[in-house]
């Protein structure tokens, strides 16, 4: 009796232990697929997080350029067919002027056509003679502009180190002005791009210090990612969390927020 019960036991043990194994083995299976999931996910993660950071940049160079429409509106130009009418000057001032005046047309009689007198001095013209105050300015702001959407192109092609030096040329050229704050700020998101990170808090603090600076949020946002990219968590978020404080309402403060959450998952 005892040898026909030996092995039905043994024959359960084996079936135990087949059944014991069997599930550790299924399970096992489940967490490598599970694993590679969530690398899988991890790597979407990462790209779609490279690729916000792009579009986010892209979306602060159409309001950089928007906000520089703002600043130069563009005039419009005369039509090419207007009729200028030149007013004769008075003879009393035109006596006492001691600058030449313009060109001006002076009647020849009835049934004759006018004659052109011109009042400059012999062998000069009105392209001869210096630039009004307000032409001068005119032609400084449209330097100024134009070297600064150039620096911006660069960053746009992401030639980071060129971009860099167009803005710290255009900084010393022109000195304070309506784009001085904006040059800090792309000047610190090329460093970061290049992952230059202590230079580019550098910048983003200078952008901070501004007086009239419309790219606060923004750097405050930029210096606490500095931060968090050296592994200075503790910075990144007291930033993070002041940044929200302070513009609860900006664009930036919605970053904020989502890498807060990153934070705490």
């Amino acid at each position: 009796m005892k040898r026909s019960i030996f092995p039905v036991i043994t024959g359960l043990l084996v079936m135990v232990f087949a059944f014991s194994c069997g599930p550790d083995k299924a399970q096992q299976a489940q967490i490598s697929d599970l694993r590679m999931q969530i690398s899988e996910l991890n790597r979407h993660y990462n790209d779609a997080q490279v690729r916000i950071e792009e579009l986010n940049n892209r979306l602060f160079l159409l309001q950089d350029k928007v906000e520089t429409c703002q600043l130069n509106p563009v005039r419009e130009t005369p039509p090419s067919d207007l009729k200028v009418v030149k007013l004769l000057p008075d003879r009393t001032a035109e006596a006492s002027a001691v600058k030449p005046s313009a060109p001006v047309a002076k009647t020849g009689g009835e049934g004759k056509e006018p004659v052109l007198i011109s009042n400059w001095p012999k062998g000069s013209s009105a392209s001869s003679l210096p630039p009004s105050a307000g032409a001068a300015k005119a032609i400084a702001i449209g330097k100024l502009r134009q070297d600064y959407e150039h620096a911006l192109s660069l960053f746009q092609e992401k030639r980071y180190n060129e971009c860099i030096d167009a803005f710290s040329r255009f900084l010393k050229e022109h000195g304070e002005n309506d784009y001085s704050d904006n040059a800090m700020y792309w000047t610190g998101v090329a460093f970061y791009e290049q992952r230059e990170f202590d230079q580019a808090m550098i910048e983003f603090k200078k952008v901070l210090a501004h007086p009239r600076t419309n790219k606060g949020p923004d750097a405050m946002h930029y210096l606490a990612l500095c931060h968090q990219r050296k592994g200075e968590k503790d910075a990144a978020r007291a930033l993070w969390q002041d940044l929200i404080r302070k513009h609860p309402g900006s664009d930036a403060a919605q970053k904020a927020t989502e890498e807060l959450k990153g934070m705490a998952n």
